[in-house]
């Protein structure tokens, strides 16, 4: 599966029709009743990650020079088929599944010793911990609830836990963001000039990070080894002892479009040849149940998003 080919985004027609598109398609329909006008995925908290994602690849692949270019594509936006265009050298990027570079995931964790094998659930940001169940304290949210993910699904929760991860217990770092779901965003009347008013112009987006930084790891960092951020007990010019992390991460050390598409934790999915009946979505597709994880991940420092 292909996130910039394939049609896995959950989406809303002007009619009220629930679609799925590619993320190309965000201009197809305008004008019509086929108008795409909001994202429609089963949880609010995907819609939140994956309008970040559509403001992402929009960053990444067609970043406006100034003011003046942005307004034009606002008012006279680009076909489906110039964005598909204009998306098509990073493809390579955004595989689900497969060998090799994955997105959003960890790149030689299968190879590893030491990985932890988790239940699909614990990609979800609200599913219950391993202290919540072991105190049998999951009074609202039950244990068991999800067991199997459709890809379109699976890919979904991925990237709202990497985009929003809350402190997950040693070594499993919070999020860029600093690990909640909750998004500022400009809103307008359709998907598209929603997620373009919230696109910078190539001088503001350059205070994120440094531009000469170019190389495509860079931005999309599953591309290379993980950056392992080891934690170390130094002490202090008073012999007081204090624990640091190697490795870490600042704004100097990438891209300015890697804020988009930052990863804190060590995932790789297990994908099954079998198909299921999504316990999220309730509709067939490839199954996913499970995911390995090892901690000590990316270790984001004074990052600012925007």
């Amino acid at each position: 599966m292909n996130l910039i080919n394939d049609r896995w985004i959950p989406a809303r027609t002007k009619t009220g029709e629930k679609i799925k598109i590619a993320p190309w398609q965000i201009t197809e329909g305008m004008g019509t009743d086929h108008e795409i006008i909001e994202l429609a995925a089963v949880r609010p908290d995907f819609n939140g990650a994956l309008i970040q994602f559509l403001i992402g690849l929009l960053q990444t692949t067609c970043a406006p020079k100034d003011n003046s270019d942005w307004r034009s594509w606002l008012n006279t936006p680009p076909s489906a088929a110039e964005l598909k265009k204009k998306f098509a050298p990073i493809t390579f990027a955004f595989e689900l599944d497969g060998v090799g570079p994955r997105f959003m995931q960890d790149l030689n964790i299968e190879k590893e010793e030491k990985k932890t094998e988790e239940g699909i659930a614990n990609l979800l940001i609200d599913e219950p911990g391993e202290q919540t169940l072991k105190q049998n304290k999951d009074l609202f949210i039950k244990r068991d609830r999800i067991k199997q993910l459709c890809l379109s699904c699976g890919a979904q929760a991925l990237l709202t836990l990497q985009i929003n991860a809350p402190e997950g217990g040693r070594g499993h770092w919070a999020g860029l963001r600093g690990g909640g779901p909750v998004s500022t965003i400009v809103l307008d009347n359709n998907l598209w000039r929603t997620v373009w008013c919230n696109v910078l112009d190539v001088d503001e987006l350059a205070i994120f990070g440094t531009t000469e930084k170019n190389d495509n790891a860079d931005k999309f960092p599953w591309l290379k080894e993980t950056r392992v951020s080891a934690a170390q007990t130094l002490k202090d010019e008073k012999g007081k002892k204090e624990k640091t992390y190697s490795n870490t991460f600042t704004s100097q050390d990438v891209n300015p479009c890697h804020i988009y598409w930052a990863i804190s934790r060590r995932i790789r999915l297990c994908i099954d040849s079998e198909q299921c009946i999504c316990d999220l979505c309730h509709q067939p597709g490839q199954r996913t149940s499970k995911y390995y994880t090892k901690p000590y991940g990316a270790k984001y420092t004074g990052f600012i998003h925007p």
